[in-house]
């Protein structure tokens, strides 16, 4: 089974409603709360997490939350995810990656 898909074919009811409320966050003036997410290149569903996910052509990605677009952080190492308020940097490695995205 593929975790991610572009194709919306793929996107069951619920994930094309979540796909509609990312992008009215997106294009809502003072909807956008990200500072890293630099515009929408593709729509992805991760068929593991049942998240609908933005990503720009920089890779970085951002989720709709609350009805607001928010920064969506992924450690590679451990896995943890959220938005910046609830992304756990209490582990060395968290804390390293949130400060090398963040950063650059």
């Amino acid at each position: 089974m593929k975790i991610i898909t572009l194709d919306l074919s793929e996107f069951g009811g619920r994930e094309k409603r979540m796909t509609r409320d990312l992008l009215n966050a997106y294009l809502t003036p003072n909807k956008d709360k990200t500072k890293l997410f630099n515009g929408v290149s593709s729509i992805v569903f991760n068929q593991y997490s049942g998240e609908i996910l933005a990503t720009d052509e920089d890779g970085r990605v951002a989720i709709e939350s609350g009805g607001e677009l928010h920064d969506y952080f992924s450690c590679p190492e451990c896995g943890n995810e959220g938005i910046e308020q609830d992304f756990d940097t209490s582990s060395s490695c968290c804390e390293t990656y949130y400060n090398q995205v963040t950063e650059s």
